[in-house]
């Protein structure tokens, strides 16, 4: 089955004009990213290489993690990472869900963050922005470990813990 190219959603590059929009963040990073290409060192096998880089993270070590956007096919772009900490870009052929399980994991042979605060940080917690600010405004930290949840109710549990 066919399907028609143009009913499907398309990724735009973003465009400077754009930065005062509510996903500036992520708008800014790729900015920062086209800006970094140019200016910073690569794996031997991405010299002479010009992606088109959509970013898509960031860790607290101000690396910076896209998308190589070249190919038709967005679920085969590779990740590209500006490792800070080398001061090079490294690419690694996965997808980004793949990318983020492997780190969580520590299944690439060597970290490919800067920052350790993910590596081998399995299993993984998520929380969304509202939620990290519903537990601090409750005066919790919402990245300590949460408690293990607590078994469930049986409506008969008096007649299985009386005797007879």
């Amino acid at each position: 089955m066919l399907t028609d190219l143009e009913t499907l959603p398309q990724l735009m590059p973003p465009k400077a004009e754009e930065l005062s929009s509510p996903y500036g963040g992520m708008l800014v990073e790729t900015l920062t990213a086209e800006d970094a290409w140019a200016s910073f060192g690569k794996e031997p096998e991405l010299e002479g290489a010009r992606p088109r880089l959509i970013a898509w993270g960031s860790d607290a070590a101000a690396d910076i993690v896209c998308w190589d956007a070249s190919g038709d096919d967005p679920s085969a772009w590779p990740v590209l990472v500006h490792h800070r900490g080398k001061g090079v870009w490294q690419r690694h052929d996965c997808g980004m869900v793949e990318f983020l399980v492997r780190v969580l994991r520590a299944e690439f042979p060597a970290n490919p963050l800067s920052d350790l605060s993910l590596w081998g940080r399995h299993p993984a917690l998520f929380l969304s922005e509202s939620e990290e600010e519903r537990l601090l405004e409750q005066g919790l930290d919402p990245w300590a470990a949460l408690p293990a949840p607590a078994p469930p109710s049986c409506c008969c549990e008096q007649r299985h813990s009386s005797a007879p």
